[in-house]
């Protein structure tokens, strides 16, 4: 009787677990296909998050991304229309110092300068015969030359 109930045990065995078998492995791989989705997805903002936060520290008026602090965009020395005399004879000055820098690193005299300031520094963009040719920054006393292309304004 014994034998009888494990011909029996393995006869329903084999009957149910080819296809248990085949379920379990479609629901294993329907599984990490779904998990190598999700992964996707998730890298794939975390991606776009920084690549968008990146581009906004360039865009004009963005202060450098926040590397300027709470100060950007709030300086008593940023000219509006009708704004301050003191405040376009500093963005005269920097024009003039900004045309003087640039003389000196290249040799040509022949330029304009148009400065604006973003409160916690100021972006310069020297221009010849109407077009820019460089964009400066100047920030607590010292020039440098901006690392991305001149945008047109």
């Amino acid at each position: 009787m014994d034998e009888s109930r494990i011909e029996e045990a393995k006869s329903e065995a084999d009957e149910v677990s080819p296809r248990q078998d085949t379920k379990s492995r479609a629901l294993k791989y329907v599984v990490i296909w779904v998990a190598v989705v999700a992964l996707f997805l998730v890298f794939n903002n975390v991606i776009k998050s920084v690549a968008s936060n990146q581009a906004a520290a360039f865009e004009p008026g963005s202060c450098g991304g926040g590397s300027c602090g709470d100060s950007c965009g709030s300086s008593a020395a940023q000219v509006a229309p009708g704004g301050s005399q003191a405040a376009s004879t500093e963005l005269a000055a920097i024009e003039k110092a900004a045309m003087d820098y640039y003389a000196e690193r290249t040799g040509d005299r022949e330029v304009t300068a148009e400065a604006e300031s973003l409160g916690c520094h100021y972006e310069i963009t020297i221009k010849k015969d109407g077009k820019a040719v460089t964009e400066l920054s100047f920030r607590n006393g010292e020039f440098s030359e901006t690392l991305f292309p001149v945008r047109p304004k």
